[in-house]
């Protein structure tokens, strides 16, 4: 009796054997994401492989609120892949469905009136440029699916104007108070630009994010003249001068908390160094840039 391989005993089917046992070839999986930070904050992409996704265990009974996820859009920048907070919607082998599934998770958020028109037109924009990078490793969608995503982008294209990233306003949750001027609030008084916050999100290293937060807490003018915990210096009357400290601010605070988040193993030796090479030479290398405004607090305990 045959056993139905082909000549040389090799399976002409989608298993694979070893030992003499078959084995089934796992199809790949991917996940629907709703974008929480970036230039695509709030919109859809319905084919993000797994293993870009840190931490995702598809096993779970139930998806976290976000999960970090790399963006592997060849060439690899030498800081790495870039990454963003997404929301896990649905995960599945089956391509067409996570489509047909974004279509129907933005037409339920047309219809609760979360995002309108125009978040729905910009998820279409992420997903058709999501699959336009991902052909390689993904079938494409149904005739129906396309033609969807088709007229989306035509009519956003009509409706914005050109080369500017549509983000709908509603998607990020940003400090009440500082919502009109694009700011984000971290922790209880760091202050800072959207751009600035994403900026320090996705730094390379704890250096890179702390000098950004640096430039966003206090003026050029306080961080050339201070430390982290006070320099102690003698002048030849034997009188010490000591410059003023900056970890006795709350800002200083928030921004050691949120450096940690990304960071979680660096020791407060590496972090106090790190503030005071960017309290010398390093910062004026730096280009010049708008800084915010002293606080009045900050003023009277100085003065």
């Amino acid at each position: 009796m045959k056993s139905g391989r082909g000549k040389g005993g090799h399976n002409n089917g989608s298993n694979d054997t070893t030992g003499g046992f078959e084995v089934q070839k796992q199809p790949q999986q991917f996940a629907l994401v709703r974008w929480l930070t970036g230039d695509y904050c709030g919109t859809l992409t319905p084919n993000v492989p797994l293993d870009w996704i840190r931490d995702f265990n598809e096993t779970d009974g139930e998806y976290d609120e976000s999960y970090v996820v790399e963006w592997r859009k060849p060439p690899m920048p030498r800081t790495g892949w870039p990454i963003f907070d997404g929301q896990i919607i649905d995960v599945s082998d089956n391509e067409n469905y996570l489509n047909e599934k974004m279509i129907k998770v933005k037409r339920s958020d047309e219809a609760s009136g979360s995002d309108g028109q125009q978040s729905s037109s910009g998820s279409s924009t992420c997903s058709i440029s999501s699959n336009a990078m991902l052909t390689s490793q993904s079938s494409q969608p149904s005739p129906d699916v396309l033609r969807e995503l088709v007229a989306n982008a035509v009519r956003q294209a009509i409706n914005t104007t050109p080369r500017r990233p549509v983000v709908p306003e509603s998607s990020c949750a940003l400090d009440s108070t500082a919502g009109a001027s694009n700011k984000v609030l971290v922790g209880k008084k760091l202050l800072m630009s959207r751009t600035a916050f994403n900026k320090a999100k996705n730094a390379a290293s704890p250096g890179r994010m702390i000098g950004v937060c640096l430039r966003q807490a206090f003026s050029v003018k306080r961080l050339q003249r201070s430390t982290y915990a006070g320099q102690g210096r003698k002048k030849e009357d034997g009188t010490v001068h000591s410059k003023p400290m900056l970890k006795k601010y709350q800002k200083m605070v928030d921004l050691q908390n949120f450096v940690l988040e990304r960071f979680p193993h660096l020791t407060q030796s590496s972090f106090s160094t790190a503030v005071n090479s960017f309290t010398g030479s390093r910062l004026n290398k730096k280009p010049q840039i708008q800084y915010v405004s002293e606080s009045e607090s900050e003023e009277e305990e100085e003065s």
